[in-house]
């Protein structure tokens, strides 16, 4: 019988091949109204501004900065499951802020926001990571912004990335102290900071930076100091590496069992 050999790379399949231009040639193939002379020179003549640009080609990125009353604009490529890629733009400045998509097919650059980015809102900046893979959508009209939501790309599709969240919270007085107890979920983030104190003081009680979270919820346990029996109320909050917050408050309880 004949013999059948199998290559290795196909055999474990291996990942399809990753094929681009490089960033500055991106870039170039946008349409004019992207790339136009907006106030720092024609297109290439942009690129050339090495002291206000960042070109990262190791992780598909490019920024060219911009100035006042002038966007700057970020490009990042995202590749999909199946060795092509989409190129994100987008355009920040003192007057507007926009993003756009773009899809290769057959090495044009075809526009693709909608299919995309179908909630799309012009209202909110898309700040384009250059490591990572996970667009931050953020406030315009706070300082600094606030991260309202994170788009996280899987080789297919954007997909929202929950925040992380106190999950289930109870403070209970033993003696001169406050014992808290809460939960805290939040798969595919790290905790950049956590605190709880009680209500009226200013405290930090608890901190813990670059704790990354785990698949499922985290317990955490504090004692709040001596004065914590003058409070009633205990305020626990939690902040990621994007600056997404939430706060919690619970009353505190004198029984034994929460």
């Amino acid at each position: 019988a004949a013999a059948i050999f199998l290559a290795p790379a196909l055999f474990m399949g291996a990942q399809p091949a990753r094929h681009r231009p490089p960033m500055g040639e991106l870039f170039m193939a946008l349409p004019e109204a992207i790339k136009g002379d907006d106030g720092l020179g024609q297109p290439k003549e942009r690129l050339a501004l090495a002291s206000r640009n960042v070109l990262d080609e190791s992780h598909d990125y490019l920024l060219l900065g911009g100035e006042a009353g002038t966007p700057g604009i970020e490009l990042r490529v995202f590749w999909k499951q199946d060795g092509g890629y989409i190129l994100a733009v987008s355009r920040s400045g003192e007057m507007s802020q926009e993003c756009d998509i773009f899809e290769n097919r057959d090495g044009r650059l075809q526009a693709a926001t909608k299919a995309y980015l179908p909630s799309y809102d012009k209202g909110l900046l898309y700040s384009l990571p250059r490591q990572g893979s996970a667009i931050a959508v953020m406030t315009v009209d706070q300082a600094p912004p606030v991260t309202l939501d994170l788009l996280q790309w899987d080789g297919v599709r954007f997909t929202r990335r929950p925040p992380p969240a106190i999950s289930g919270l109870y403070a209970q007085r033993k003696g001169k102290e406050v014992h808290v107890h809460f939960w805290a979920s939040g798969a595919g983030s790290k905790l950049q900071e956590v605190s709880a104190h009680a209500a009226g003081q200013d405290g930090i009680l608890i901190t813990s930076a670059n704790h990354a979270f785990k698949d499922s919820a985290e317990v955490f346990e504090v004692s709040l100091p001596e004065e914590a029996p003058e409070s009633d109320r205990v305020i626990v909050a939690i902040k990621d590496e994007n600056g997404r917050e939430q706060n919690a408050v619970v009353s505190i309880s004198d029984s034994e069992n929460p």
